[in-house]
This record gives structure tokens, sequence and C-alpha cells, in this order.
């Protein structure tokens, strides 16, 4: 037994350096993008705790992931800190997944190298990283024989990472009560069950109104949501791409965007199939069918209010998805409505495992795939535009744009400030309030330029978007409109082809007509 557990430790080092190997690499090839570098640049221009949670107020998250960039920042200001803690983070979730995880080996490896754990939860350096590794924490106390009294730790931690760790932090205590009334065979009353655990659940509660405090948004807060039944909808025919991830396969590059023109009631319907098929397949333990319905409408009720659903956020439909198979295939059964017969049993577990094996080998080939295309193209073109911008002639100028998010991470890669056209003023990351104004047209940005002329020979100006066909993005912002005012605008450079569609940038120089004239 000794020597059992010596070798699966061993092959667990293995894979876990294996993977911490790619993902150095991974990461060396990889061009933060606005959404990474947004957070670095609070937690590296916060000068005290106080100040960092000012800054983080139009965030819409909890202050643990920025807690732990500010940790770093005070260490170095480089972002591959930032980029080094992402992937110890995962790193440690691979190694804890493939040590106490109660699947195959083969579906170890295919979810240690999946979409999810190798590119977006690691080498994209993001808060949610540290959702898979708090889940993964749960299930292992949550599975182990003899459970301490700490698990509200890691659900309280988890809380605090995110609305959907609130999310996920409500179903696993659930989940844990339930447990704990079976263990009493359901003899004790509601009340009684509450009261044996009111420790664990006044902490793990503390830890979600504290998470619920952080988030929810100022008065003057640009963040928001409303639900509705369109939106949910919506938001639940994603279940399919959560699992199988097949969007990325017909067109790479347009990652932010709708990768396809499939009809929502088809995707709907497709993932309604899915919901109903996962359910049948749990159906021989009644916590895994808890766990996954519970968890699965927590997710959809709250990104259909958000209505966020980019792949890092309908993410959390897989994390459930495991979390529930994880419960289902542990060595404690909880069977449903006394199913006895074996053979209908065995039926099950055959078709669970063919099922998960489909959808863990989705999840690796789009994770290969992702992952190899990040390191043949620029994710984001921000850092050549940086390096160009600050090896030019005209790098003491001062630097406006639009759109103010895309361009934002100059200011970390010049270390200056912006002048952002949207809340006329210098500034780093971007405070999503009602200061940033709705909509830029024309002559907002040439009374920006002009204002910035005022004491400069000229403006460098970075456009996301193309002057002549800028009208896709601003209603009349065109080159014949610019051409029109006091501004004369030259194209000093284009900055295209990255895997983020709205992270090609266009450099313009922006000079007075009465200069141009005179030269």
């Amino acid at each position: 037994m000794h020597i059992n557990n010596q070798k699966k430790w061993i092959e667990t080092l293995i894979i876990s350096s294996i993977f911490l190997a790619v993902s150095i690499v991974g990461i060396l090839h990889h061009e933060p993008w606005r959404d990474e570098i947004q957070a670095w640049l609070i937690a590296l221009h916060s000068h005290s705790i106080a100040e960092l949670y000012n800054n983080c107020l139009y965030e819409g998250h909890p202050m643990l992931w920025h807690l732990l960039l500010y940790a770093v920042s005070s260490i170095s200001d480089n972002i591959a800190g930032m980029q080094v803690l992402s992937v110890c983070i995962t790193t440690t979730s691979v190694f804890l997944f493939y040590q106490y995880s109660p699947f195959s080996r083969i579906q170890k490896i295919l979810f240690s190298f999946g979409y999810l754990t190798l590119f977006q939860y690691n080498i994209v350096s993001r808060s949610y990283g540290l959702v898979l590794l708090f889940s993964i924490l749960f299930l292992i106390w949550f599975s182990s024989q003899q459970q301490n009294k700490w698990g509200w730790i890691i659900l309280f931690l988890l809380a605090n990472v995110s609305a959907s760790g609130i999310v996920l932090s409500l179903t696993f205590i659930s989940l844990h009560l339930l447990r704990n009334w079976d263990n009493y065979q359901f003899k004790i009353n509601i009340f009684t069950l509450l009261q044996k655990n009111w420790g664990f659940i006044f902490f793990t509660f503390l830890g979600i109104l504290l998470s619920a405090w952080q988030i929810l948004p100022e008065k003057n807060n640009t963040i928001g949501g409303d639900f509705s039944i369109s939106r949910f909808i919506q938001t639940w025919s994603t279940i399919f791409d959560a699992y199988t991830w097949m969007q990325y396969w017909p067109e790479i590059n347009n990652w932010s965007g709708v990768f396809w023109n499939q009809s929502t009631t088809i995707l709907g319907v497709t993932s309604i199939l899915l919901f109903v098929l996962c359910c049948l397949l749990l159906s021989v333990n009644y916590l895994a069918i808890f766990c996954y319905t519970i968890g699965t409408l927590g997710i959809a009720l709250l990104l259909s209010t958000t209505m966020m659903i980019s792949a890092r956020f309908i993410g959390h439909f897989f994390i459930v998805l495991i979390a529930s198979f994880w419960i289902v295939n542990s060595k404690k059964k909880h069977p449903t409505l006394q199913i006895n017969k074996k053979l209908v049993i065995d039926h099950i577990d055959i078709f669970r495992t063919s099922f998960l094996n489909l959808v863990l080998t989705c999840q690796f080939a789009t994770g290969v795939w992702v992952y190899a295309i990040d390191i043949r193209k620029s994710f984001s073109k921000i850092q050549e535009v940086a390096s160009f911008i600050k090896h030019s002639p005209h790098g003491n100028l001062p630097i406006t744009g639009i759109l103010d998010y895309t361009i934002s991470p100059l200011s970390y890669y010049l270390a200056k400030n912006i002048f952002y056209v949207e809340t006329q003023s210098y500034g780093n990351f971007i405070k999503w309030n009602t200061q940033r104004r709705g909509s830029i047209n024309p002559e907002t940005l040439n009374s920006t330029c002009d204002f910035l002329m005022q004491k400069n020979a000229g403006v460098v100006v970075v456009l996301s978007t193309f002057l002549p066909t800028a009208v896709n993005l601003f209603t009349s912002l065109n080159a014949d409109s610019l051409g029109d005012s006091k501004i004369h605008f030259t194209l000093l450079q284009k900055f295209e082809g990255a895997l983020v569609k709205d992270e090609n940038f266009y450099v313009y120089l922006a000079k007075s007509t009465k200069q141009t004239d005179d030269k």
C-alpha cells in the first residue's frame, strides 16, 4: 500500500511538473491584455490597503485577487509576477486534482490540460483560477473520510473570489448540510441541523456577506444588470459551449465576438438536453444531482442578470459539472430513489464515464488548440504599440485615444498616465463610474487633441479601429469628419492580427493644420 501511494505521488509530481513547464512556456509567449493589466494597474497604483479598497470599488469583484497582486507588486512592479502567481495557483489545482480526485488517469490528464485549466484560468492571469483551486479543495475536504470543522475557511475564501464564487459557496454549503442531515438519517428537524452546524454556517455566510458588500455597485457605477427570461434563455444556451468549447474551432480569431451564427433556440434546446442527460447520469447519487442542479441554476441566474457570458464566466458551468461527477464517483454512495438494481447502476456508470470522457476530450482538444494559437499569434497588440511609441521620436508627447479601456495598458508599459477622452483627464487604470462618457464623437476627439496641443507640439492618438472604418464603433467618427477640423491626423503605424479582435491598434500623430502648413 505504501509503495502504491509513493508511485501515485511520483506520478502526480511528474504530471504537475509537465503542466508547470508547459505553462511557463505559455506565459512567455502570451501578451497580457486589458482585463489582466487592469487588475495589475490597480494593485500597482495602490500604496495602502485602504487605497486598494477605494480603487476596487468599481470593479464588481471582491478584493482577494487584488490583495494577492498587491503583495506581489510590493516585491516587483513587473507584470510577470502576476503571471507566475496565476501559474502557481493553477499548478497547485492540477496537483491536488490529480492526487485526490476519484477519476481515471486519462480523465485527470485530459482535465489538467483542458481549455479552462491550461489556458483560460492559467495562461490568462485572472482571479478565476482561485475559483477552481478552492472548489477542488472543498471537494477534497467533502470527500475525506475524517472531516474536520475547518471546511468553512475554504468556502469563505471561495466566496471572496467573485460573484460566481458566492454561488458555488452557497451550493457547497447546502451540499454539506444535506449530507450532514443524511448522516442523521433525516431524523432530526431542520432547526436542529442548523444548530449543530451553526459555526460552519456563520463563518461561511460571513464570507458571503463580506464578498457581497464589496461587489455591490456604487451609486455611480456603470456596471450593473437586470434579469429577464430572454437573458436567462440566452445564458442557458451557453452550457453547450461551456462543456465542449466547439465555438473555437471554426474561427479562432473571433475571441470576443459571436463565434457561430447558430440559433439561440437550437443551442438552448441542446443545453436543456445536456442538462437532463447529466441529471440521468447522476441519478444514482442524490447529492450529485443536488450539486449539479443547484449549481447550474445558480450560475445561470447570476450570468443572466449580468449578461457576462464570455468563456471565463460560463466556465463555471464546467466546474459545477466536474464537482457533481466527483461526488458521484466518490467511494461513499448516496443512492437516489432506492435504485438497487445493479444492472441499471452499471449501465449508468458506463454511460457516465463515456460522457465525461467525451466532454474532457473536447476540453483537452480546445486547450491544446488555443494554447498553440496563442504561442503562434499575438493575443494582444498593445505591447507592440507601447514599444513602438517608446522608441519613436514622439515618445515624449502626451497620449490619448479611444476606447479608454483598450488603451489603458499603455500606462503600464510606458510608465506614464494616459489622457482619456471619456473622462477628459489623465489616468492609468479605468474607473467604471458615470464620469466616463458613454459615447464619443469626432468633435470630442478633436477638442481633446486641441486641448493637449496647447502645451505640446503634437499628440499621439491610439485607436482600436482604423479611421476610415471607425463608423463601426463611433457613429460619425471617420477620416472625412476629422479632416475638416483644425487637426491633421497622420497614420504612423498599424498593429493588426491580434487574437482579441478589439486589441488591434492604429497609432496616429495629431498636429494642428497650421503647424503642418508651415512645414
